[in-house]
């Protein structure tokens, strides 16, 4: 149940889009034209109906007050009309309520148009499953451990997963892919000023397997750290927690996957142990 603006209980909705999502689109022919329904949507549509949790609504520019004025002089209600006949024909005998306008109790919407954000994060879905990807991508190829990865993934995805993601991963196999490993042991290398979209570096400098191997550890070898502004964990790589055990001032700014940037290194505290990092 929902709760209006005066505070009364109600039974909240979800929205499906016509064109694209229920119906199939591929281009507009006339007011009264819809194209044949989208198995996996009416999947959808069977499956909230049984379920009988909240109300279904069309939700579709076709009655909005701009495509109305397009509409070659049929009406508002023909278009209604035409929409819940074509619900009543292919969503099992239904005739939902037809709308362009969404309130607050509007629990979701189904929509090709649009892009789903994690409330009061800014995190979009599109970009959980970016960030996912990539990290699966680099099992194998970047000394990036195959769980650290699919922990990475599974705390992206599961920002938006209905149901959380955990171990094991039903038997996964990952074929390695080419990709080219982000770190670099050439300090001139220019890639490493360039920033990829999450705000990370496109390379990252470390020290090479030959000089670790001289120096040795002067530190313990720790995996993640916390920056004491947002709270947030930061999982790094292996290679880059040698580097620091190696030579722990090594770095002066380090990433923060909560704010998106690195900042500087005595901002961050080791999990570990609490020590600052950089120390």
């Amino acid at each position: 149940m929902g709760t209006d603006t005066h505070g009364i209980k109600k039974r909240g909705w979800i929205g499906f889009d016509l064109d694209g999502t229920l119906a199939h689109y591929d281009g507009w022919k006339h007011p009264l034209h819809i194209g044949d329904p989208v198995v996996e949507m009416v999947r959808d549509v069977h499956r909230i109906l049984r379920e009988n949790t909240h109300d279904i609504k069309i939700f579709t520019a076709r009655v909005s007050p701009e495509c109305l004025e397009w509409n070659q002089g049929v009406s508002k209600a023909q278009i209604v009309e035409c929409i819940q006949d074509w619900c009543e024909e292919h969503l099992f005998g239904q005739r939902f309520e037809v709308t362009h306008e969404k309130d607050g109790l509007m629990k979701t919407c189904y929509d090709d148009r649009s892009t789903q954000v994690q409330c009061n994060t800014g995190h979009t879905l599109e970009r959980a499953v970016a960030e996912a990807a990539e990290l699966i991508s680099m099992i194998g190829t970047t000394g990036v451990e195959t769980t650290a990865a699919f922990r990475g993934a599974r705390k992206w995805l599961n920002k938006f997963a209905p149901t959380k993601l955990d171990p094991p991963y039903g038997g996964m196999t990952w074929e390695k892919p080419p990709v080219e490993p982000p770190f670099t042991t050439d300090p001139d290398d220019p890639r490493l000023h360039e920033r990829r979209a999450d705000g990370q570096s496109v390379k990252f400098l470390v020290l090479s397997k030959e000089e670790l191997a001289k120096r040795g550890f002067v530190r313990p070898l720790r995996r993640s750290y916390v920056h004491t502004t947002c709270g947030a964990t930061t999982n790094i790589a292996p290679v880059i927690a040698e580097t620091y055990a190696s030579d722990p001032s090594f770095y002066g700014l380090t990433y923060c996957c909560q704010c998106g940037k690195p900042l500087p290194v005595g901002e961050f505290r080791w999990t570990e142990d609490g020590n600052v990092v950089g120390s």
